[in-house]
């Protein structure tokens, strides 16, 4: 990712500017004549592009990998009575966090600096990609990728919720494992809501699509869905929601 945004930059002006530069020198005068700007900057964003994608695919590949397997480990039709999500989400969602993360400002060297006067702080980018840019974005594998933390952030949580529909369709579920489903879809849609995107728990997202698709995948793939009141399966991931929020605070 780094070195794409190195592309990206040296694509969008750094190009420009030492053509300039080059013009400049007399003893350089006809490699600036030699030096095609538009061949250049052409060939310096598709290797950015395709950077880019490359970052994006290894680490979806590897997020979807660890859905598969968490899925793929339980025998759901012999599960115990759920008390709490399961562990394993905490696993996952730690390592999309640390994916999601230092995007704002890993990617702040493509934003232009702010103008003279700008308030303290200005400059500062954000921890989280932005809510409301995250919510134009298209959950889809043919969504469009772009050197923004919205976009990536949006395909990295794309390729793991992705990975989990797809896992639920494959199984075969008791009761209580639809009932486990149900506390870590709960759990899941209240991280992704508060620690990626900055919103209250229980605010509507872009991500309550694939969430819900989720959910009633593995209503239909259970022998007997008896179902499990919202609200008890709230205060079932309440304690666990706040264990995770004290150890966040301690970071």
């Amino acid at each position: 990712l780094a070195v794409g945004i190195v592309a990206r930059r040296l694509a969008s002006d750094g190009v420009k500017r030492a053509h300039k530069q080059l013009k400049q020198l007399s003893h350089y005068a006809d490699l600036a004549i030699m030096f095609n700007v538009d061949e250049i900057r052409g060939r310096l964003y598709a290797a950015s592009q395709m950077l880019l994608s490359a970052h994006v695919a290894a680490h979806g590949s590897s997020l979807a990998a660890l859905v598969g397997k968490a899925m793929a480990t339980p025998n759901w039709l012999k599960h115990k009575k759920p008390q709490a999500p399961r562990a394993v989400w905490d696993l996952i969602l730690d390592e999309l966090l640390q994916l999601v993360r230092p995007l704002p400002a890993v990617l702040a060297v493509l934003t232009p600096p702010p103008p003279t006067g700008a308030p303290p702080g200005a400059e500062a980018p954000s921890e989280r990609p932005s809510a409301r840019r995250f919510e134009r974005l298209q959950l889809a594998d043919d969504a469009p990728l772009e050197f923004s933390a919205e976009s990536i952030s949006g395909s990295l949580v794309w390729a793991m919720l992705r990975a989990w529909l797809e896992s639920v369709r494959r199984l075969s579920l008791a009761t209580t494992a639809w009932h486990q489903m149900l506390l870590d879809v709960h759990y899941v849609r209240v991280v992704l809501h508060t620690a990626v995107l900055g919103l209250p728990a229980q605010a509507e997202s872009v991500l309550d699509g694939p969430l819900d698709a989720v959910q009633a995948a593995a209503e239909q793939r259970c022998v007997e869905p008896v179902p499990l009141a919202q609200t008890v399966v709230a205060l079932m991931c309440d304690s666990k929601l706040d264990k995770r929020n004290a150890a966040a605070q301690l970071i």
